[in-house]
């Protein structure tokens, strides 16, 4: 939800442009520039006024990681997070068991070196990677829509989405993302107030930039997969932490002072290569 100040922009002053690689708004303020056809999320943007200084985000992917370990007795304050893939659970928590099992030899030790086994099994057949690339899928841009204020007689900003449609048939068991993550991006030419849904929290974003919501509809977390089966080695004294799961995002950014003329020509003529014309990044 956005309300807007009284510095608000008439619809005269934006203008789209279609160019031979990329779609342009423009206004008196800022212009964004996008890969036409948006295979990638990725835009540019700079001041209108100064079109030499371009900065530059490229969305490079998903990461999920895991944490076992918290921080005393505050669930929230982890020790360590870790990558959530499939050597690293092994190597934390799987291997010393098995080593130790193996040298005491009973039946009951050979016992819980079989239930490991069968958690081992388990999570080869429902692990996925916990590295989703951007790059590998294919994403749809979405036309650029005007943001009005609330009375709907003026124009405060523009929105457009980048929408993952579809990974590779050698990513099986990321399927689920496919049409399950959006980034969502606005820009404003008025001082507008945004209000969080359902929440007390507001926040201003002034004339020039950007505001982004990025969503995730699905993930299937690898740590949900083995649940089941951890809790029921405890039952039989093998004790592997109850894990907590999150997502990174992984954002490049950059700025790009192109001043030569042969560099923008080349620039323009390959826009998601643009990272090779890097002045600074963070």
């Amino acid at each position: 939800h956005a309300s807007a100040s009284d510095n608000n922009i008439g619809e005269d002053e934006l203008e789209f442009e279609d160019l031979n690689h990329w779609k342009m708004l423009k206004t008196d303020i800022i212009t964004v520039l996008f890969p036409r056809d948006g295979k990638k999320p990725m835009f540019l943007w700079w001041n209108t006024s100064d079109p030499h200084m371009i900065y530059v985000v490229k969305y490079q992917g998903l990461f999920e990681y895991f944490t076992f370990e918290t921080m005393g007795t505050n669930p929230e304050y982890y020790m360590r997070l870790h990558e959530a893939d499939f050597d690293t659970l092994r190597t934390l928590y799987i291997l010393a068991r098995e080593e130790a099992y193996r040298r005491l030899g009973d039946w009951d030790s050979m016992r819980k070196l079989y239930l490991l086994g069968l958690l081992m099994a388990q999570i080869l057949e429902k692990w996925h990677s916990p590295y989703l690339p951007f790059n590998a899928g294919n994403w749809t841009l979405t036309e650029p829509e005007y943001i009005r204020s609330e009375d709907g007689k003026t124009i405060i900003g523009v929105a457009f989405a980048f929408k993952l449609d579809k990974l590779p048939e050698w990513m099986p068991r990321l399927k689920f993302a496919e049409d399950n993550i959006m980034i969502k991006l606005r820009f404003y030419n008025a001082t507008v107030t945004e209000a969080v849904p359902n929440t007390d929290i507001s926040y201003t974003v002034r004339p020039g930039e950007m505001k982004m919501d990025f969503v995730v509809g699905k993930w299937v977390w690898n740590i949900d997969a083995i649940r089941p089966l951890i809790i029921k080695l405890r039952e039989h004294d093998i004790n592997i932490p109850e894990g907590q799961a999150r997502l990174a995002l992984w954002v490049n950014l950059a700025s790009i002072n192109l001043t030569r003329i042969e560099e923008r020509a080349q620039a323009e003529a390959e826009p998601e290569e643009i990272e090779e014309h890097m002045s600074t990044a963070s």
